[in-house]
């Protein structure tokens, strides 16, 4: 099967409101990182001459940075410090059948306001991932 590759101007993110309602947010945001690890337990022994491992439990997280937006920075707010998990989906590759999409549920760890003279007011956020990470493509 041939590979095919997409800019990134087509990625979405979308996150719950503090309504519990998916929320796309791609029209603030310049980048989105979703880093997914797995932890490692060393295994080595006495008389071994390389280190062994067994994986561990996965963990993820996902970060985005783009402009302020006062009703994404109000809905922000209001999320923060929630005890309900919000539900994200992530499509690296935008919408469109047959495109990933990236599904788990989350809560907001950071939000950084910026300024800077010569840009943008920007607004950044980061998310931790609870549980484990879907992956799918999108139906039609």
């Amino acid at each position: 099967m041939a590979r095919t590759f997409r800019h990134g101007k087509l990625t979405v993110l979308k996150i719950d409101d503090e309504n519990g309602d998916l929320q796309d947010l791609s029209d603030a945001l310049r980048s989105v990182d979703f880093p997914e690890t797995v932890d490692k337990a060393e295994t080595s022994a006495f008389g071994t001459g390389a280190k062994t491992y067994v994986p561990g439990m996965t963990d993820a997280q996902l970060s985005c940075s783009g402009m302020f937006d006062q009703v994404m920075a109000a809905s922000m707010q209001a999320i923060k410090g929630q005890e309900t998990f919000l539900a994200f989906e992530y499509e690296p590759e935008g919408a469109g059948v047959g495109r990933a999409i990236y599904t788990g549920e989350c809560f907001l760890t950071s939000i950084k306001r910026g300024n800077k003279t010569n840009d943008m007011v920007s607004l950044d956020l980061d998310f931790q991932i609870t549980g484990d990470v879907g992956y799918d493509v999108q139906a039609p």
